[in-house]
């Protein structure tokens, strides 16, 4: 999205970044969030590789290999998803964008008080106030181009097709690319490892209490958040969005400052 600041006056600059600086908290909280699900998956599939190593050799009946196909399934799910948050680096883009929208902050604050401070002098007033006003729409712009790309990772980490999916009436994602189907990934891997470890003891192999996996960050029932959410997204048919200048979506990340 494209918004040319050059055009804007300095005031309306002073107001987004303003905006803009207040949800750094909830960026840093995205990121957070991005950081504790792509542990749960090391921690997941860690655990139910074990266990199945463990349960295999005592369980040969055709349940179990049923069972082991469910469990791989589990394991290239997790994979996947593991893969693609490696990929798009939403942690670490949020992060980045958060300190850079502070620098903004700072830069486009002291534009505006330097034009301001223009008036001070008659007779230099205009072209000072205009090379505040430009030198505050460039860092604007430039802000504006990294909000674009920071929206492009967390939609690929998100397994979106686009940040077309994001509005009110989004588009179906892909068979299994969805972040509902994130929740349904971690939802089969928490149930084949609670499965494994009833079987494992049942047949003497093992036992419960000697390793655990972190719950899901945001699945419902495991953290006390109130639903499914990955770093903002909701896995229901109406994702939660942001409009211009209404706030923050993915995980703090919706359109550039305006």
């Amino acid at each position: 999205m494209v918004v040319p600041y050059n055009l804007l006056p300095i005031e309306l600059h002073r107001d987004m970044v303003q905006a803009e600086q207040a949800k750094v908290s909830v960026l840093l909280d995205a990121a957070k969030m991005w950081t504790e699900c792509r542990e749960w998956i090391d921690a997941a599939s860690t655990e139910l590789n074990t266990r199945v190593g463990r349960l295999t050799p005592e369980w040969q009946d055709d349940a179990g290999r049923a069972h082991e196909e469910k469990t791989q399934r589990s394991l290239a799910e997790l994979k996947m998803w593991g893969e693609r948050i490696d990929a798009a680096q939403p942690a670490e883009t949020l992060t980045t964008l958060a300190s850079s929208i502070s620098e903004a902050y700072t830069e486009v604050m002291a534009c505006y008080a330097a034009y301001c401070a223009a008036d001070l002098n008659p007779l230099t007033a205009l072209p000072a106030k205009i090379a505040a006003q430009q030198a505050s729409a460039f860092r604007m712009n430039a802000l504006g181009g990294q909000f674009d790309v920071s929206m492009l990772k967390v939609v690929a980490a998100s397994g979106l097709q686009s940040p077309g999916d994001l509005m009110p009436t989004p588009k179906a994602a892909a068979e299994g690319n969805s972040p509902a189907d994130f929740v349904k990934a971690a939802e089969a891997g928490m149930s084949a490892l609670t499965e494994l470890e009833g079987l494992a003891e049942s047949v003497g192999v093992g036992g419960g209490g000697d390793s655990s996996v972190p719950p899901v960050p945001g699945l419902t029932g495991q953290d006390g958040s109130a639903g499914p959410s990955l770093a903002g997204l909701s896995p229901v048919a109406s994702l939660p969005v942001s409009l211009p200048g209404s706030g923050a979506a993915l995980g703090g990340v919706g359109a550039p400052p305006v």
